[in-house]
């Protein structure tokens, strides 16, 4: 009985061994907030150092500006929800 107890303890031990995480590091993001003075809001990924502004005021578009979608397109702001896409 003694011999079986030693090797399950010892099949047990290299299973944990080998099956543990470094517990001090962890494979999701950690993530952090900061706002400047001037009111502009960052959210920074703590493990790859990426920083994204985060406006905390939504966007204002005025009649007549000129803005780019996702995709590179230019469009002009006409008023009233209506754009016209510029050539």
């Amino acid at each position: 009985m003694g011999d079986s107890y030693m090797r399950f303890w010892i099949l047990l031990t290299a299973l944990v061994l080998t099956g543990c995480d470094n517990t001090t590091m962890s494979e999701a993001p950690n993530f952090s907030l900061f706002e400047t003075s001037a009111g502009v809001v960052y959210l920074l990924n703590q493990n790859t150092g990426e920083l994204k502004v985060i406006s905390s005021k939504p966007p204002v578009i005025n009649t007549g500006d000129v803005f780019r979608d996702d995709e590179g397109q230019l469009f002009r702001y006409l008023g009233n929800g209506e754009v016209r896409m510029l050539q």
